[in-house]
């Protein structure tokens, strides 16, 4: 009897399913909780990657910036500045240590990039949240597994092209061209040739009867923008050809202005022309007549020469040729007829909307510049500019903060780059691009791209 009845029990145990459900619900919360703290978790780490990316690529950028006109150390510590603006070190730890900012190059072609301390062309920043900084990414349902925090990095890699137009010659950096942030408005019968860009932030206006050849470029970036006439298309041979939606950073560009210009108040600068001999000291020149016009005699050849206007402005004599010198000034500047300058850097930090004002026959570089590739020129301001007709300019690199309005004499305008922070209007019977030497190179504007 015993034996029968221990024998029934035990086989009752066996079958017995009283309880089953119990187990498999702690067996499933277990999945349950893993699966949820895995997605709850890779999704912190997900947006924890985004957020270093983010800060590494801004500091990318703030590195190779700072480092085209400054030395390596002050690049570095600009990149790590900006890392702390966007994730600051109180909360999120150093990201960005000093070895993490590498200066090199970057091979276009088979996309890598080789560290070589000193150069100024290429920047890789690793951002990093490790547990050996301790900031690494803190865990929520993964540490109940082991797994208490994550180790993140982050890589930018950054580009310092040679400019934003793609020479005609390939012993050059850059062509020709326009660039603003507003609208870029070009008027009847202009012919564009390979080396020359036209582009704008906003849009382009082009009126008829312009021709475009191969290689030449108009962009802005969304090319359905383009303003045309009725026809417009079949009215500017090759304009179809030409067009493109490309972007550049423009903006950044005309926000460090200031910090460009303030570079010419050095004679030592990396950014003096090749013309300035005397880098002992800059030149004061004070007009305390404000009928007083501007003449070379007045001026330090081959120094830097700060020009103090009596009231607010500065007139440029009739038929004066300056040459060979940069000219710093605050006030407005007037040409008179016939002015002209040659080998000049010419900067005025006033924001009038005519800062620079030439009513008529202003030349600005050689009429034989393209052939010789010598006495171009610099213009720079804080305002706008504006030439009346027959306006001249032969290897003219002009950067204006406001509009930029030029009526030139037909054929007057070669080895031109004309930058505006707001719009540019050109009236011209000219033919652009075809000059040989182009721009003058010795100011290269660069383009900051993000390559990786």
């Amino acid at each position: 009897m015993i034996r029968k009845h221990l024998s029934t029990k035990l086989d009752r145990l066996l079958h017995e399913e009283t309880g089953s459900i119990t187990i498999w619900s702690l067996f499933n919360l277990i999945l349950l909780c893993t699966f949820a703290g895995l997605a709850i978790d890779v999704n912190n780490a997900v947006q924890s990657r985004t957020q270093l990316q983010g800060a590494a690529d801004a500091a990318g950028h703030a590195a190779l910036y700072y480092r085209l006109r400054n030395p390596e150390d002050f690049a570095i510590q600009k990149a790590q500045e900006v890392a702390a603006q966007n994730m600051p070190t109180s909360i999120f730890g150093n990201i960005i240590a000093t070895t993490d900012v590498e200066f090199g190059d970057w091979d276009s072609v088979d996309r890598t990039f080789t560290v070589d301390s000193g150069n100024r062309t290429a920047v890789r920043v690793t951002a990093r949240r490790v547990a050996s900084r301790a900031n690494a990414v803190r865990t929520f349902l993964l540490r109940f597994m082991g797994m208490s925090e994550l180790d993140i990095n982050t890589v930018s890699v950054w580009d310092a092209e040679d400019g934003f137009c793609p020479p005609r010659s390939p012993d050059k950096k850059r062509g020709e061209g326009f660039f603003a942030m507003g609208m870029v408005d070009m008027q009847t019968a202009n012919s564009f040739y390979d080396g020359f860009c036209v582009h704008s932030e906003d849009y382009v206006k082009v009126s008829q009867d312009n021709y475009f050849e191969e290689g030449v470029i108009v962009s802005m970036p969304d090319q359905y923008d383009l303003q045309l006439p009725a026809s417009g298309m079949e009215k500017n041979d090759g304009l179809p050809e030409a067009l493109r939606s490309m972007n550049y950073n423009l903006e950044s560009f005309f926000n460090g202005l200031p910090d460009l210009i303030s570079e010419y108040n050095d004679p030592t600068s990396e950014a003096m022309p090749d013309f300035i001999t005397d880098t002992s000291a800059v030149n004061e020149v004070n007009l305390q007549n404000p009928a007083a016009k501007l003449v070379q005699s007045m001026l330090l050849e081959g120094a830097v020469n700060r020009v103090n206007c009596k009231g607010s402005n500065l007139t440029i004599d009739q038929d004066a040729v300056l040459h060979d010198v940069v000219i710093i000034t605050d006030c407005n500047i007037k040409f008179m007829m016939g002015a002209a300058l040659e080998n000049v850097t010419l900067i005025t930090t006033s924001t009038d909307d005519k800062s620079i004002d030439g009513p008529q026959g202003v030349r600005l570089g050689a009429n034989d510049y393209c052939s010789t590739g010598e006495d171009g020129v610099t213009v720079i301001t804080m305002g706008g500019a504006s030439f009346a007709a027959e306006f001249q300019g032969y290897g003219v690199n002009m950067i204006a903060k406001s509009n930029l309005n030029l009526a030139a004499a037909a054929d007057g305008l070669a080895g031109v780059n004309f930058m505006s922070g707001g719009e540019i209007d050109i009236t011209a019977l000219s033919d652009f691009g075809f000059c040989a030497n182009g721009p003058p190179q010795d100011f290269i504007i660069p383009v900051i791209r993000m390559v990786m």
